[in-house]
């Protein structure tokens, strides 16, 4: 069996170029195009490929939304009260599209003041707390993950993996 990146993207319900990023990084290969064949193996590698980044962003923007629903940070219960807290909560809520259009971290950094590397800082430094096992076990018992459907305001290609991630989880799961 031998299908194509764009047979493939057409059997996912996925973005031929989202299927063709996540082929070139699961297969190591940057010569794939659109029109590439690939074998069984390829297929197989990149399906799980495409799971994994499906997963990972499901569980990143249920982690993110969840936290900003709670506000996680706010009540103190993971570090100090304070304006530090409300400027994660803020700089999460406008990069990733909570209850607003996303914006970029150079638009944050001017409506801050400070410079974007910082916010990108802050940024991954929240993420990376709420990514915590007591936070993210937490987060998860509290809402149920499983019939998770992201309301972030992000793109097209998040939406269709995740969907992709939850229609073929189901399906190994039966």
């Amino acid at each position: 069996m031998k299908k194509s990146i764009a047979q493939i993207a057409e059997e996912f319900s996925l973005p031929v170029d989202c299927v063709l990023y996540h082929a070139k990084w699961a297969l190591r290969a940057q010569n794939i195009t659109k029109k590439s064949f690939l074998n069984e193996n390829e297929y197989t590698d990149i399906k799980n490929e495409l799971l994994g980044a499906g997963k990972r962003r499901k569980e990143l923007y249920f982690l993110i939304e969840k936290a900003l629903e709670t506000r996680v940070f706010a009540n103190g219960k993971y570090g100090k009260k304070g304006t530090l807290t409300e400027h994660r909560e803020n700089i999460l809520a406008l990069r990733y599209g909570y209850k607003c259009k996303p914006h970029p971290f150079k638009d944050i950094a001017q409506m801050y003041g400070r410079s974007a590397q910082r916010v990108v800082q802050v940024d991954h430094s929240t993420i990376t707390m709420l990514k915590h096992p007591k936070i993210k076990r937490e987060l998860q018992e509290q809402f149920d993950f499983k019939s998770y459907v992201p309301k972030l305001n992000f793109g097209p290609e998040s939406i269709a993996l995740i969907n992709f991630y939850n229609k073929h989880k189901e399906e190994s799961d039966v």
